[in-house]
C-alpha cells in the first residue's frame, strides 16, 4: 500500500478507539449509591460553655446571629443538607439557634 493512503487509515483508526473509549467511560456514569453521608458542624454546649455568649470561640458562633443576639448559625458551608447553587453561588437556607441556656430553650431560639 502506499504511504499517503496509510497514514490516514491509521489516524482514522487511532480516532474511532479513542471515541469507542470515551463513550464506554460515558456509559458506566453513576446515577445511584447505595450509602450517602451528609456532613455538619457539631458544636454542644457544656457545663464550662453552657451559653451561647459564652461561645466566642465556637465555629458556628455568630455575634448578631439573628436581631443582634449571640446564636449558632449553619449555613451551606457549614451543612451540606443546604442548598447550594455551584454554578450561580446562590444559598437560601441558614439555620439559627438562640438559645441561652443549654438544657433550658424558650420560645422563638430556633430559627430557619
Amino acid at each position: 500500500m502506499n504511504k499517503n493512503v496509510i497514514l490516514p487509515i491509521v489516524a482514522l483508526m487511532v480516532l474511532a478507539m479513542v471515541g469507542a473509549a470515551s463513550a464506554a467511560s460515558a456509559d458506566e456514569e453513576v446515577t445511584s449509591v447505595n450509602t450517602v453521608e451528609v456532613r455538619g458542624t457539631i458544636v454542644e454546649l457544656n457545663p464550662t460553655n453552657d451559653t451561647i455568649a459564652a461561645s466566642t470561640g465556637a465555629p458556628l458562633y455568630k455575634a448578631d446571629a439573628f436581631d443582634g443576639q449571640p446564636g449558632f448559625q449553619w449555613d451551606y458551608s457549614s451543612f451540606a443538607g443546604f442548598w447550594y447553587d455551584l454554578d450561580d453561588d446562590l444559598q437560601t437556607e441558614t439555620m439559627t439557634i438562640l438559645a441561652k441556656e443549654r438544657d433550658n430553650p424558650t420560645q422563638d431560639t430556633l430559627s430557619y
